[in-house]
């Protein structure tokens, strides 16, 4: 799952007096828009490949939103825990005799190292990056219509997966920061990964 946090309410809420400053703990609200790689992969590992002909819409955008906590040690080295929800992932398919119709949700707790590097004499901008795991839960509702009625099911797995992220910041307020960033959940919403 790729995020992309573009204007997103990343403010830094510092506990203490400053966002930049080493030693203080801050809190950070995130959101943005989540997209799921491979999502008809995800659907083909556990249902099998659709048969030719077979018609299929698909929604791999939503609405992501995260909470985190950190402990900054020093100008350029944070560590933090958080929640992370993905929101959901749709398909839909229309085959001979039926449809289909499948919803990929995906959350975790990640935990995480932040690199961050000043680009401004006096720090009110900011580069970072973003190294850590996640535990991973994702849940596949899958939904079959036909002529001999209606099957449904929920197929979910829990794994521990690497994240990255890379991004800019800039501290408007000495207690507010606004966080512009990229990251990427390595195979989270990908089945059997």
């Amino acid at each position: 799952i790729s995020v992309f946090a573009a204007l997103c309410l990343a403010l830094a809420l510092p506990l203490t007096a400053n966002a930049a400053e080493p030693g203080k703990i801050y809190i950070a609200f995130d959101g943005g828009q989540a997209h799921y790689a491979g999502l008809m992969d995800s659907v083909d590992s556990i249902v099998g490949v659709l048969p030719a002909g077979t018609t299929t819409d698909t929604s791999d955008n939503d609405t992501f939103y995260r909470i985190t906590g950190g402990y900054k040690f020093n100008r350029y080295l944070a560590m933090d825990i958080g929640w992370v929800d993905f929101g959901a992932g749709d398909v839909n398919a229309t085959l001979t005799g039926g449809t289909l119709a499948a919803k990929v949700k995906a959350h975790g707790t990640v935990v995480a190292v932040t690199g961050s590097y000043p680009m401004t004499a006096n720090g009110n901008w900011e580069v970072f990056g973003r190294l850590g795991a996640i535990d991973a839960h994702k849940e596949v509702e899958l939904t079959a219509t036909g002529t001999l009625g209606t099957a449904s099911s929920t197929v979910s797995s829990n794994n521990w997966k690497a994240t990255y992220g890379l991004g800019a910041a800039w501290t408007f307020h000495p207690q507010w920061q606004l966080r512009f960033g990229f990251d990427q959940y390595l195979n989270v919403g990908d089945h059997g990964k």
